[in-house]
């Protein structure tokens, strides 16, 4: 399977539209600190099957380059930008007409991202998460599991 350089940006960059799309309630993207998004990634991001372990081994091994880039881009407001984002996501994943089970799998372990961070998970104990980011999280997984785009 060949990806296009825009695929593997948007692939990529995954997990951090994620992060940021349901924390954008509550948190502005200077009060996700490094430690977060890496406590995110390390105990949220569960999948199994190739094409999610080749995207996200892909991310976890460059993390601080694609959050430094993504920083870099990111607007005041975001929240509306990265479900836009997540929306080339899924058409991308579209494009590339995977098997259902490995599409599953990749939105699957987004979408439980998302969960795990609107639960405030990554930020510790004292953290109390805003309903608004278990809203994000609800749009999320409703973005990346719309149907498939017809050609």
């Amino acid at each position: 399977m060949k990806l296009t350089a825009e695929q593997r940006v948007y692939l990529g960059l995954s997990p951090l539209y994620v992060i940021y799309a349901v924390t954008a309630p509550q948190l502005s993207p200077a009060q996700v600190e490094d430690v977060h998004v890496i406590r995110a990634v390390e105990q949220g991001l569960v999948y199994r099957l190739e094409f999610s372990t080749l995207i996200f081994d892909l991310f976890k091994s460059n993390l601080h380059k694609f959050h430094a880039h993504l920083l870099q881009q990111l607007p005041p407001a975001p929240a509306t930008d990265l479900l836009e984002a997540l929306s080339r996501v899924r058409t991308a994943l579209d494009a590339l007409e995977l098997p259902a089970e490995q599409r599953e799998d990749f939105t699957g372990a987004l979408h439980a991202l998302a969960e795990f961070v609107a639960a405030g998970r990554p930020f510790g104990p004292d953290f109390v998460p805003r309903p608004e980011m278990r809203l994000q999280a609800e749009r999320i997984g409703s973005v990346l599991n719309q149907p498939l785009q017809s050609p």
